[in-house]
């Protein structure tokens, strides 16, 4: 997350998915509820996102 508080993406999802309460005031979260599965989903999902272009450079150009 923006601070490095975790460790890795999946841990971050974890956070967000559980909601915990915050330790001082008030947080915003409300749980996600998602089942294992679809974190697994969602991490790579996310992953894809960054992911190298499987596109070879000579279609990734403008239409001729």
């Amino acid at each position: 997350m923006h601070a490095g508080q975790f460790a890795t993406l999946r841990r971050v999802l974890e956070h967000y998915n559980e909601a915990p309460k915050a330790p001082a005031g008030r947080s915003e979260l409300s749980p996600l509820n998602l089942t294992d599965r679809q974190l697994e989903q969602l991490e790579a999902f996310l992953r894809s996102l960054s992911a190298p272009l499987a596109t070879p450079a000579a279609l990734r150009g403008a239409p001729r």
